[in-house]
């Protein structure tokens, strides 16, 4: 319900915690007593999030590329690409794949795996994959 949306189009996790039922008095339908009554609803978070004081902690940007020593600047510090989020729509993974930026190259892997191998059978398959390409 909340993931959906930000899977299928790269939209913005949007949910409510409230009870969004019709009301009791409003039904044809007959109703138990105490349907008729509702209960305000309060959520408190501590502490309060500031997304626009707090942008550098509540962000959801990610960045795609190798990271560099901390303590250096070079130029290869900025050889990376800034995703607003890090769920990506198709037009977005298209644009990544055919990017011509210098020191950076996109390919795209098969990432299949033995289901039936049992529950390592996915680690295993990424150790793979990692100790494979990362290499390159």
């Amino acid at each position: 319900m909340i993931t959906t949306p930000m899977a299928e189009g790269g939209y913005e996790a949007i949910g409510s915690m409230g009870n969004d039922a019709a009301l009791a008095v409003l039904s044809d339908q007959n109703h138990l007593l105490f349907n008729y009554f509702k209960q305000l609803f309060a959520q408190v978070t501590n502490p309060p999030l500031d997304a626009i004081r707090e942008e550098l902690v509540t962000s959801a940007q990610s960045f795609i590329g190798s990271q560099q020593n901390l303590f250096t600047e070079t130029p290869t510090h900025c050889r990376q690409l800034k995703l607003d989020s890090p769920i990506i729509t198709n037009e977005e993974l298209a644009k990544i794949r055919n990017s011509n930026v210098p020191g950076l190259k996109a390919k795209t892997i098969k990432s299949l795996f033995q289901s039936q191998s049992g529950a390592g059978s996915l680690k295993q398959a990424l150790d793979n994959y990692a100790n494979k390409f990362l290499k390159q």
